[in-house]
């Protein structure tokens, strides 16, 4: 049985092509990391809530939390956690 599951980089590329960002995005952003790290949680949280609204983004970031889940349980089966 073979899967055709896109390699991570792939999935990188199309996210920034969603995002529409360029190089130069980037570097303005790097200006402001100070103020995103003091603010961390925040800033995750509405990052988060905005690409759950989008469709496509929504199902890998369910994807990613069904993952998470799955593995802390077997960690936890194991005795790890």
């Amino acid at each position: 049985m073979r899967c055709d599951i896109p390699a991570p980089i792939e999935k990188l590329a199309w996210f920034q092509e969603k995002l529409a960002l360029a190089a130069n995005d980037f570097e303005r952003l790097t200006r402001y990391r100070v103020v995103f790290a003091r603010r961390k949680e925040e800033f995750a949280e509405r990052l988060y809530s905005y690409f759950c609204e989008i469709p496509e983004t929504r199902i890998m970031l369910e994807d990613e939390r069904r993952k998470n889940r799955l593995q802390a349980e077997h960690e936890r089966s194991k005795g790890f956690a």
